[in-house]
Formats: structure tokens, C-alpha cells, sequence
């Protein structure tokens, strides 16, 4: 089962770690189908580009299409700007 880690806002919907339902490999973009509504909305644009960084077992994600193992960690964290 794919662990889910969240950092910042994404931490307060769904709690720090989450263990998805799944004994084979699955696309990041069916993990995030799997989300809830708003946790979607703060990790993908309306366009369909991520608005966050997500690490696949601490490695930076080779887009929506990656697929992601049982085994895998995917952590999400919030894009740090200033000004």
C-alpha cells in the first residue's frame, strides 16, 4: 500500500500520513482521483499542473503518468515563495 505524507495545509484535510488501498502499482493521477475534492484543488491547477512537489521515495516526481508502487512513499509539500 502506497504511503501518502502531507506537509502544510494539505496536513490539516487529510492528517500527516495516509496508506492507500492498493496490492498493485497505480499512477499518481489515480492516487490523487482517490483524494477528497479540496486536497485536489491545492495540489493540481485547473489547468492539470502540479501546484506542489511531490517526492516519489524522496525523488521528484516524473509527472502525473509516474506509477507508483505498493512499497512506494509519496510526499507532498507545498511550493515555498517570497518576495
Amino acid at each position: 500500500m502506497p504511503r501518502l505524507r502531507f506537509i502544510g495545509r494539505l496536513r490539516e484535510i487529510l492528517g500527516s500520513e495516509l496508506e492507500l488501498e492498493a496490492s498493485s502499482p497505480i499512477t499518481l493521477s489515480q492516487i490523487l482521483e482517490k483524494l477528497p475534492q479540496e486536497a485536489r484543488r491545492l495540489i493540481l491547477a485547473e489547468d492539470g499542473r502540479l501546484r506542489v512537489i511531490v517526492l516519489v521515495n524522496e525523488k521528484p516526481a516524473q509527472g502525473l503518468s509516474q506509477v507508483i508502487k505498493p512499497s512506494d512513499v509519496v510526499r507532498f509539500v507545498p511550493i515555498v515563495s517570497g518576495g
